[in-house]
């Protein structure tokens, strides 16, 4: 035994001895040119039908070397690395004076033993329905669809009121940087009902679907119509946007002096609410939000909201006395300068925690505001012409029910949930399934046609082949140990499995499976298996990381 060092020919005379070896061949630098030379003239006149390739950081030219072998004629998945620098390094190795030399035979012996019972996989391909399905005809909805036909998609967009826009593109007729929300949502209207390559479902919403990414159908009911659509896609979009939260306190149903953020902007547009009436206004942010118990989440643009009603009543009342009662202003970059404009003007922001909440009572008809003043260090009343509550944003309510008939995530609070944050943001674990807008969480409406043109171009790229390859590695049902208690079927993250009542069997889908092992884990008689990872192989791996251990 010498410490630190791997005897190369004795650890190939070793492996030569085992049975199934018909081959052992040493290349020096299999990283440099010549080495990977050599690779593909091993590999061209080996007769034996798998590799096993031993080298020192094989991560770092895995996807080099396999693509060599696979020139050569092997199959990729009968080509396996193991990493033997990280034997040699080890520090346990070495503090135990172990022989580093049978170490990484056993290294080896772990991909040969489950090489040997590896069975053939293949990759079958199939075609891709490029057309896509929107759902919500909203700013994000109409934006992705818009998207999309420009570029020759076929759109099926199916939105569940009789006219498109969403709350947006119907209530909101100005922002706080003099966009008009409503015009806008018109002129997409307009383009969307007359693009040639855009069909719009109004009046519909969805009962149904199935089938997997590039090959998808759902069943749309028209509610004016009263029958059902199939729709066919290859990929779809969800945007079903959200509305404006509701509430119950603060007097809101009692009194007519309380309103929420939304009804007093429509109240200035239209008219019908009149500044110049008002000598006190008291605005409440959070109402109903950021608690345990309700809506729990920020949502994002209510202060920006607030402050740009705020500055208008200011406009028409410079004399009105505006007060916000805030747990924290969030109007990031940008909007933050509207916050300064508001409190040039004479706004008054008044902190408050949870533990001293804003109290609304009537008297005399008026709504009566008691807080607790920090700086003050005192209770607050404040006898107002108009209370406003900042509600927040509710997500639509058939998100849940979309969720289970596409098989979509859901959070608690009712959004969808993406596959990652960071790196696939407007993707869902599912393949072939975006996502964007407030379907996803309250924002802006910048990052609302931001998200809807980033999930155009995801569902973009994904139906642009002709076809799609279905993965080789893939879990399996044997039939014969099969029960039927379809804990699999409840348990895939994926919908990847289902139950066939006429066959009495439980059906795979194999390009939705994405061989995570859920299922091989989940069930109680062995039935369910990834193919290429059988217990045969699981358990010739753990002998040999044993007999590894046992050095």
């Amino acid at each position: 035994k010498e410490r630190g060092r791997v005897d190369v020919d004795r650890l190939s005379n070793i492996i030569a001895r085992q049975k199934g070896v018909g081959q052992v061949t040493v290349v020096d630098t299999l990283c440099s040119d010549e080495g990977k030379k050599r690779l593909t003239e091993i590999a061209e006149e080996s007769p034996c039908n798998r590799m096993v390739i031993g080298a020192c950081q094989p991560y770092l030219y895995r996807p080099t070397l396999k693509n060599k072998v696979q020139n050569a004629g092997f199959s990729p998945f009968f080509v396996a690395m193991r990493d033997l620098a990280s034997i040699v390094h080890a520090q346990d190795a070495l503090e135990n004076g172990k022989d580093l030399t049978e170490t990484a035979f056993h290294e080896i012996q772990v991909a040969i033993d489950h090489l040997k019972l590896q069975p053939p996989l293949t990759i079958e391909q199939r075609p891709i329905n490029q057309t896509v399905l929107v759902v919500g005809g909203g700013m994000a909805g109409m934006e992705a669809a818009l998207f999309l036909a420009d570029q020759g998609v076929a759109v099926h967009l199916v939105e569940k009121a009789d006219t498109l826009g969403g709350y947006a593109g119907n209530l909101v007729h100005t922002t706080i940087d003099n966009r008009d929300l409503v015009a806008v949502a018109k002129k997409s209207a307009a383009s969307v009902t007359n693009h040639e390559k855009i069909t719009v479902h109004l009046n519909c919403e969805i009962t149904a679907g199935r089938g997997s990414f590039g090959s998808l159908e759902t069943t749309i009911h028209d509610n004016h119509q009263d029958k059902n659509t199939f729709l066919h896609h290859g990929a779809a979009i969800i945007a079903t946007g959200g509305r404006e939260g509701k509430i119950d306190e603060y007097c809101y149903t009692s009194c007519d002096g309380v309103v929420t953020q939304g009804e007093l902007k429509e109240g200035l547009y239209k008219g019908t609410m009149d500044p110049g009436t008002m000598e006190t206004v008291v605005m409440i942010q959070c109402a109903g939000s950021r608690k345990k118990e309700g809506r729990r989440y920020c949502s994002r643009i209510c202060c920006i909201g607030a402050v740009e009603n705020a500055l208008a009543v200011k406009k028409q009342n410079p004399d009105a006395r505006v007060i916000v009662l805030y747990r924290d202003m969030t109007t990031p970059g940008f909007a933050e300068e509207y916050y300064t404009a508001a409190r040039m003007a004479g706004v008054i922001f008044v902190s408050y925690d949870l533990d001293r909440e804003p109290v609304v009572e009537l008297v005399d008809d008026k709504p009566r505001v008691t807080c607790f003043e920090p700086v003050l260090n005192c209770d607050m009343e404040i006898t107002a012409d108009l209370v406003v509550l900042s509600t927040g944003v509710d997500p639509e309510p058939a998100n849940r029910e979309l969720g289970r008939i596409f098989d979509l995530p859901v959070d608690d609070n009712g959004f969808f949930t993406e596959a990652d944050p960071k790196w696939r943001p407007v993707e869902f674990r599912k393949n072939g399934f975006f996502l964007a807008g407030t379907a996803h969480s309250p924002m802006g409406i910048k990052e609302v046609i931001v998200q809807a043109r980033a999930a155009a171009q995801k569902a973009l790229a994904a139906i642009f082949p002709e076809t799609i390859n279905q993965a080789c590695i893939t879990s399996t049902v044997h039939l014969s140990l099969c029960v039927r208690c379809q804990l699999c079927v409840e348990i895939c993250p994926y919908g990847a499995r289902s139950y066939d009542l006429e066959l009495d069997r439980i059906v795979v889908d194999g390009a939705a499976c994405q061989a995570c092992g859920m299922c091989a884990a989940a069930c109680r008689n062995n039935a369910a298996e990834v193919t290429g990872w059988s217990d045969r192989q699981i358990m010739a791996v753990i002998d040999s990381k044993m007999e590894l251990d046992a050095l």
